[in-house]
């Protein structure tokens, strides 16, 4: 049985995975859900259980009569079914199998092996949402917005995101190479990079504005890089120096801090 897990989403929300109706185009199968099973009725009236048979009628189906029964197994079925249900909802939500869901959590804590990129899905294509400081992908140039059309040679037009993740992260000393997309350029270029093991500091560059841009007021400054589990501790560490000096307001920077969920932690003591 498949856990439900929750997704880390891409623009700073949760969402849970529920079940839901996947249409399933069956190719080359005599049989079939027909079109009025299929069909809900009005939303007011919509019952889950009798759409959630019209699902199992389907894996069925497929089981029964799919050319390769290799490729029809339970585990197989439904785990596709999920990834396609929740990448219909919007290009920031996606299913994650708990293999999945352990490299999500690895990448959120304060080091982890890759290229320092992070990515979403953007026109059906893996894109670069922020490439890291001191990172093999910024070191080499690549830019936020950057499409991926290949990984290793391998078109990523119909990956799934988390494949393409999966391909992108892996042993340090390892060269990947990216052929990307720049759209402000329309230039396809290809970069060939080296995995390395990525330690993420998550607060850089905390100081007080000198005085002359800032009046009277003692105004702080913090960069924040990446937003993880080592994140809140060091925010805190940076807010107390900086209150040692005598801050009366701050301006944080939270524009390389790429897109994971900010903590409880981070926000309230933000707020304070």
């Amino acid at each position: 049985m498949l856990p439900l897990v929750p997704i880390l989403t891409r623009d700073m929300r949760y969402s849970i995975v529920v079940p839901s109706l996947v249409c399933l185009l069956l190719l080359g199968v005599p049989s079939g859900v027909s079109a009025q099973e299929a069909q809900p009725g009005a939303k007011e009236n919509d019952n889950g259980y009798s759409q959630i048979s019209i699902f199992a009628k389907a894996i069925e189906l497929i089981r029964q009569d799919y050319v390769d029964g290799n490729k029809t197994g339970y585990h197989d079925l439904i785990t596709a079914a999920l990834k396609g249900m929740l990448s219909s909802l919007d290009p920031h939500s996606q299913f994650m199998d708990p293999d999945d869901f352990r490299d999500m959590q690895e990448d959120t804590r304060s080091r982890f092996n890759g290229l320092g990129i992070e990515v979403s899905m953007k026109n059906g294509l893996p894109t670069v949402v922020t490439a890291m400081e001191d990172t093999p992908a910024a070191k080499a140039g690549i830019l936020s917005g950057d499409q991926i059309l290949k990984i290793n040679g391998i078109s990523t037009e119909r990956m799934d995101l988390q494949d393409a993740i999966n391909i992108l992260r892996g042993p340090t000393g390892r060269k990947v190479t990216l052929t990307l997309l720049r759209p402000s350029t329309k230039e396809i270029k290809d970069y060939a990079l080296e995995r390395a093991e990525i330690k993420v500091q998550s607060v850089k560059g905390a100081r007080l504005i000198e005085a002359e841009l800032t009046g009277p007021f003692k105004i702080g400054y913090i960069r924040l890089i990446q937003f993880n589990e080592p994140t809140a501790e060091e925010l805190s560490k940076a807010l107390d120096e900086l209150q040692k000096q005598g801050m009366q307001a701050l301006i944080p920077e939270t524009r390389y801090a790429g897109a994971h969920s900010r903590s409880p932690e981070q926000s309230g003591r933000a707020i304070e």
